[in-house]
């Protein structure tokens, strides 16, 4: 029988794990949770929830709500050369967690400013510097949420890399040393990530250039029209060419490189490095699988839920899961366009209220609530679960 169909109620309490991300511009991943959860009756309902992440925006805060991280703030130039104030987190057994998107960061800016062609990591670059200077032999940097395409020049630039436009030297706290430069001296790069295990957690499964790469995808989002992305992809492959044969290391191909407009290439290329899939790293951090495995209904989801939410995204890999393991599976979204696999039922805002997407954006926690009140009474009835 279709999932809210059955005429029975439940009997007992049953567990509903609620492991959304965040619906981006309205709401951070927790607050998704703690609004859907705060309408499940406790006489009926066990609520579990987790804030997940695949890396991008507010993984921070993700990571912060579990328990062993202590936060700390560091002031440094973001994407545009503007002094900030950023975040990142150390764990227990002293490794480091940095956010691109907290530090190079494209929320930190608007339309108006975007100008790939000048945004640089070096920001990023300087909390790398600092942690390392600490002392810090284990970095995972998150790579997400950027307002850059720079390869990574301006954050191995804050790690002490030298780019030249002829005889000067860039500057490049408020420029992108990849299409301006000439020449490099990166000689003191490997010697300055000795001894530091990097893990790079990227949102995306992205190359770094061609068709699916970094400026041809991303370009436009960051600001970047049809001539600016083709000089983006110009510079890059040049980029590429040259760490490839500095290093004797493959880069090109590497699924998962174009992510931040390509910040991890040079730590790929010099020093002790992996690259995880987002989605697969969380779910593994957290132990999504045997949360699953104790729920009977998975309530997952993000801003907006389509075709590509299987390819790739957290909520889709955790529906994925769930839908295995013969969970009911119901996905939460501001807006949804095509079927999204592994869902029994998706709920979005903008359908279920009849309103539109500025409207659903502005008042989303009121939305989602209401949203929510109406699943669990679905909930209730369904048949595949009692």
């Amino acid at each position: 029988m279709p999932f809210g169909e059955s005429k029975y109620y439940f009997m007992k309490k049953k567990k509903v794990l609620i492991v959304p991300d965040s619906f981006k511009g309205s709401l951070s991943a927790k607050e998704v949770a703690d609004s859907i959860a705060s309408v499940f009756p406790n006489d009926k309902f066990e609520a579990i929830t987790l804030p997940v992440s695949d890396g991008g925006d507010g993984v921070i805060d993700v990571i912060l709500a579990n328990k062993g991280f202590e936060k700390k703030g560091l002031k440094i130039f973001n994407a545009n050369g503007i002094i900030k104030e950023t975040e990142y987190l150390i764990d227990k057994l002293g490794a480091v967690y940095i956010a691109v998107s907290g530090a190079s960061g494209i929320q930190d800016l608007n339309k108006a400013t975007l100008n790939p062609l000048k945004a640089s990591t070096f920001g990023t670059g300087e909390v790398m510097n600092y942690v390392i200077d600490s002392g810090i032999k284990v970095i995972n940097l998150f790579l997400g949420g950027s307002a850059t395409i720079d390869g990574g020049t301006g954050m191995v630039a804050a790690l002490g890399t030298s780019f030249y436009e002829g005889d000067n030297k860039i500057t490049p706290y408020d420029t992108n040393p990849l299409i301006r430069y000439d020449s490099v001296n990166i000689d003191t790069l490997a010697e300055r990530m000795k001894g530091v295990s990097t893990n790079l957690i990227s949102d995306v499964d992205n190359p770094i250039t061609g068709e699916f790469g970094a400026a041809r995808v991303y370009g436009p989002q960051k600001g970047a029209d049809s001539e600016k992305v083709e000089m983006i992809e110009s510079r890059m492959l040049r980029w590429v060419k040259f760490l490839e044969k500095r290093f004797g290391k493959e880069l090109k191909h590497l699924l998962g490189m174009g992510a931040a407009g390509g910040i991890g290439l040079p730590i790929m290329a010099s020093s002790d490095c992996k690259i995880f899939q987002g989605a697969e790293w969380f779910i593994d951090k957290l132990n999504i699988r045997e949360l699953i495995n104790q729920a009977d209904v998975v309530i997952t989801g993000e801003g907006s839920i389509d075709r590509q939410t299987s390819m790739g995204k957290i909520p889709g890999e955790i529906a994925g899961i769930a839908a295995n393991k013969g969970k009911v599976v119901i996905g939460v979204c501001g807006k949804s366009d095509g079927k999204a696999e592994n869902f029994d039922q998706v709920y979005s805002l903008i359908n279920q209220f009849n309103v539109s997407e500025k409207y659903a954006m502005a008042n989303t926690k009121e939305l989602l609530t209401e949203m929510a009140k109406s699943i669990a009474s679905k909930i209730m009835l369904a048949s595949k679960i009692s």
